[in-house]
């Protein structure tokens, strides 16, 4: 058995090119995949003003993995694994541009299908990365290679979740209010007060105030005194 090299796990990336192209390539996809999710959320919410299709997208996005695993590693086994990663990874790019089509609650369906298609993408892809990796590192470097691949889902779920939250939060249009609704919050005090000026008009020229409240209504408008008893 040959003993295993001492020197870091990091130190397999820089010692073999064809692994960092495939750990280079497993960052994207599951840093994108993070990256589009979570806006993607928040976006099927403001539309469809409810959180179904948001809870609709996780399910399919963990369902479809479930369901297609146990019988993905079959076919990275007996299929290239190279033409599988590539048919894999061009459609997980079809799927993302169909969220670009996602505008309105008739379109949310769209978002939907485009995280299934991501998914499969997903479920192929992940088993034929795996199995590849014997193939382009040295046995001693086994362990390693798998340490490494093993940390990247966990860390660029962090990282791509986090900055498809601040950018979407930043930049998006659908993550504020609109304009035509702020300038009605905005016009609401004005007509307001607009309203309840007449009414106060009235009751101070009928002279119907106790004296306290009667301050509101300027000196210069207030009625003259009614003759004395």
């Amino acid at each position: 058995m040959t003993p295993a090299r001492d020197d870091g796990p990091l130190r397999v990336l820089a010692r073999n090119r064809d692994f960092r192209w495939l750990f280079a390539a497993e960052l994207v996809i599951f840093g994108g995949d993070w990256f589009v999710l979570i806006p993607l959320l928040g976006l099927l919410g403001r539309l469809t003003g409810g959180g179904l299709a948001g809870g609709l997208a996780l399910a399919i996005d963990t369902g479809v993995n479930a369901l297609l695993l146990p019988y993905t590693g079959t076919v990275a086994d007996r299929i290239d694994r190279r033409k599988i990663l590539v048919i894999a990874n061009l459609s997980a790019v079809a799927g993302v541009a169909l969220l670009f089509t996602v505008h309105s609650a008739a379109t949310a369906w769209l978002g939907l299908l485009g995280v299934a298609v991501v998914a499969v993408a997903k479920a192929f892809a992940s088993p034929a990365a795996s199995a590849a990796i014997p193939n382009l590192v040295e046995p001693v470097d086994l362990s390693a290679a798998v340490a490494v691949t093993g940390a990247a889902w966990g860390t660029m779920s962090v990282v791509g979740a986090s900055l498809g939250g601040v950018l979407a939060a930043a930049l998006s249009p659908y993550a504020w209010p609109s304009s035509s609704t702020s300038n009605k919050s905005r016009s609401t005090p004005k007509s307001t007060a607009t309203t309840a000026m007449p009414s106060t008009w009235r009751l101070c020229s009928t002279n119907q105030l106790k004296a306290p409240v009667k301050l509101c209504c300027p000196p210069e408008l207030a009625p003259p005194p009614g003759p004395a008893n």
